[in-house]
């Protein structure tokens, strides 16, 4: 193996450019915009946070299923179970079950309303039970 057609496609592009350095600067400037362009952009997905779920519940709060249910994905829920959300988007979330040694699963929001409460709101519920 050679890397002859290598060096040769380097050194003509280099006097392209009008030299080595002046291709050396184009490669780290380069970089440098799409690093910026790619950190710029992660930012604007972190900070977005207008996800349907959030408006209801907080990232990282623990709910507890309350009908026991199955995801599409065939991922059982049974009642009692709690767990933690990850991370949300439009339609998906990243959820944490509490004690599940195969964590972190990928659920729909639509899946997660029909089989939970908040577990703060089921403490609350538990609690007016008992008066």
């Amino acid at each position: 193996m050679s890397n002859l057609g290598d060096y040769q496609r380097i050194t003509t592009l280099a006097k392209k450019v009008g030299g080595p350095r002046n291709l050396l600067r184009i490669a780290v400037g380069s970089g440098a915009v799409v690093g910026g362009l790619g950190v710029n952009l992660w930012n604007k997905i972190r900070s977005k946070g207008n996800s349907p779920i959030n408006d209801v519940v907080g990232v990282n709060e623990i709910f507890e299923v309350t009908t026991a249910g199955q995801d599409i994905s065939g991922l059982r829920f049974e009642v009692g179970d709690t767990f933690r959300i990850i991370s949300s988007d439009e339609e998906a979330v990243l959820i944490e079950i509490i004690d599940n040694k195969n964590n972190p699963y990928f659920v729909s929001i639509e899946t997660l309303k029909e089989i939970s409460l908040p577990y703060s709101e089921y403490l609350k519920n538990e609690s007016n039970k008992d008066k």
